[in-house]
């Protein structure tokens, strides 16, 4: 089965991102090696059945969901198969990892000798505070600040529009940035985009080792934009935003992949009770 239209229509139609579009067909190649080209209930179940024992339940069931997408597009060709498509499977929820503001502060303290130093802080500061993707930082274009009304213009998975605002303490940082270090970087070669080597704009590989470097420098193991991300939300749940709100801020398409931040664990709970209630000071 040629899988070409499959991933136009998963791109297209869905507007789903690169890497899932790429996780999807091979989840379904994989099958259709297992399966030798059939597709049938029996032979799904069989699939799955035998991927329990050496594959996780959430790869079993990004497999599930590829073949929803797969059944889907198939009657959108006009092609009809009689499978019905498993149920997925129970999995625990993971609680993300995140950074505490305590610990962010502390990024004030490391020297700031040269552009790229403040560049590299305030790429790390700037994700935290907005909670963005580095797919999504690494396109920003200066024309979408809006530094006046406070938010920036984000473009999501899909290509979906979205307004992102810019912490009241982070735009004096924002415009010292694109003023004076971003200048300074690029020197005489030009660039719309708003974060920036020597060369012009950066890359994802860039931003992510940008980002674990000054974990490490902050003590924080394994850092990366994600837990940039985590933090953000996290950081808004628990200061008691609405999840409707944190559902729009971070571009998630439904509310169940936001009500994770609502499992913050109790000790972290009592902690900021502790240290921001007045009754406790």
């Amino acid at each position: 089965m040629n899988l070409d239209g499959f991933a136009e229509y998963l791109r297209i139609k869905r507007g789903l991102g690169e890497k899932t579009v790429d996780g999807y067909v091979s989840d379904i190649n994989q099958f259709l090696k297992f399966s030798e080209g059939s597709l049938d209930s029996y032979t799904i179940n069989h699939y799955i059945e035998q991927s329990l024992k050496t594959k996780k339940a959430r790869t079993i069931n990004r497999f599930i969901s590829a073949m929803v997408n797969l059944r889907e597009w198939l009657e959108l060709i006009g092609k009809k198969y009689e499978f019905r498509t498993p149920e997925r499977l129970i999995t625990a929820k993971r609680l993300p990892k995140f950074i505490s503001y305590d610990k962010l502060k502390t990024i004030f303290n490391l020297p700031v000798k040269t552009e790229i130093d403040y560049r590299n802080m305030f790429i790390f500061l700037f994700i935290y505070s907005t909670g963005i993707r580095v797919s999504e930082a690494v396109n920003i274009k200066l024309s979408d600040i809006h530094t006046d009304k406070g938010f920036v213009s984000v473009s999501g998975k899909g290509n979906k529009q979205r307004a992102v605002p810019i912490a009241t303490r982070v735009k004096p940082l924002l415009e010292e940035y694109i003023k004076i270090h971003r200048v300074a970087i690029l020197k005489n070669n030009g660039s719309d985009y708003l974060f920036v080597g020597k060369k012009g704009k950066l890359t994802r590989q860039m931003i992510w080792r940008i980002i674990k470097d000054i974990g490490l420098k902050l003590g924080i193991e394994n850092s990366h934009p994600h837990l940039l991300r985590h933090s953000y939300a996290t950081a808004l749940t628990t200061g008691g935003a609405d999840l409707r709100i944190v559902e729009a801020l971070l571009g998630h398409k439904n509310l169940e992949t936001t009500t994770i931040y609502t499992h913050i664990p109790s000790t972290f709970l009592v902690d900021e009770f502790k240290r921001c209630h007045p009754r406790e000071k």
